[in-house]
């Protein structure tokens, strides 16, 4: 297996490492090169792993279309399930070293860190319930400093819950908070010739101040989750797709900043359209400048759940 871009000889055309940036992205661009393509493949998955990237993505489609959809925020996921009782599921819920941690279905969410809907009326199929539910995302220094957010869809054969679709960390350090607002949690028939799908609207926020540097950063996103349920009687939801993004660093106290305190301050503000068509299609457009790792959102695929 290749190991770094600098061990690969000189006879490697550099040139296809232009299109891509990070190190198992342009290791792929050489595995492909030399028709390593199981090696490509593995390299591409990687570098997906780590980020977002339109040109790796594309590339990995070229050799495994499956792979690709795999890393796709909008290809729907199967969630987790049957399980008769969100109880059980619970029972077997572990954290993502491994570590079982606690879980109650029917606990509140943790005071002011998660307000707006988390269930819905009872639907006629084949999603018959929905609930948001949560669970610590780790076991110490307290079971709530990580708060992860999962939604749980009702079918006749029983509960199925997703991976989490979003986190809130509140670590009890002064000056920093996080916290989520839903939306909206409802049901509605998005894509024609099926059953209702379920959407979930959220907005996290997230604040995080430094008086060190007298400086402090703010940010709020809204973000979509779509879940269905196809042919395989299974539901399956798409990650948390970002719809709206503001963000920024500015100085603390104005006032107190010392005399040539140099700062990186930063305000970043763009948006995305979503639209899904009855025919069963996805597409997200902006007219906003977008960073690199949210460019690959861009486009039209399929909407399809399994």
């Amino acid at each position: 297996m290749i190991a770094t871009v600098e061990a690969q000889d000189a006879a490697v055309d550099h040139d296809v490492l232009d299109d891509v940036q990070d190190e198992h992205g342009k290791l792929g661009r050489i595995a492909e090169q030399r028709g390593q393509t199981a090696e490509a493949i593995a390299f591409y998955q990687q570098s997906l792993r780590e980020r977002p990237n339109g040109t790796v993505r594309d590339r990995l489609a070229k050799l495994d279309a499956a792979a690709a959809a795999a890393h796709d925020v909008l290809t729907p996921v199967a969630l987790r399930g049957p399980f008769q009782t969100l109880k059980e599921f619970c029972a077997g819920h572990t954290t993502f070293d491994g570590e079982t941690i606690p879980c109650d279905p029917d606990a509140a969410f943790p005071s002011e860190v998660y307000e707006g809907p988390t269930a819905i009326p009872r639907g006629e199929g084949p999603i018959l319930e929905a609930r948001v539910i949560w669970a610590p995302g780790m076991t110490s220094p307290t079971t709530e400093a990580e708060v992860l957010v999962m939604l749980a869809i009702r079918t006749d054969k029983g509960w199925f819950v997703s991976p989490p679709v979003a986190d809130v960390y509140n670590p009890g350090a002064f000056g920093i908070h996080a916290s989520m607002t839903a939306k909206a949690l409802e049901l509605a028939d998005l894509v024609t010739g099926g059953a209702p799908e379920l959407s979930y609207r959220f907005v996290s926020n997230r604040y995080d101040s430094d008086m060190g540097v007298n400086e402090y950063e703010d940010s709020v996103e809204t973000s979509l989750v779509v879940c269905g349920v196809g042919p395989s009687g299974k539901p399956s939801c798409t990650a948390a797709i970002l719809q709206e993004h503001q963000s920024e660093r500015a100085v603390l106290f104005p006032e107190e900043d010392e005399p040539g305190a140099k700062h990186e301050l930063w305000n970043t503000r763009y948006s995305l359209k979503t639209t899904i068509a009855p025919a069963g299609t996805i597409t997200i457009e902006s007219a906003d400048t977008l960073p690199e790792m949210v460019q690959p959102l861009l486009g039209t695929r399929p909407l399809t759940f399994p």
